[in-house]
């Protein structure tokens, strides 16, 4: 367990990135509006 929070976020936050932005494409592509929306 040897990392700091912070360290460990700066790990991760590249990979949840990308899947956030490949999430977010998949759905402007099929329904702009749920861009202003959120996911619920």
């Amino acid at each position: 367990m040897g990392l700091p929070l912070a360290q460990q976020f700066l790990l991760l936050a590249p990979l949840l990135a990308q899947r956030w932005v490949h999430y977010w494409a998949d759905l402007s592509l099929e329904q702009p509006r749920v861009l202003l929306q959120g996911p619920h």
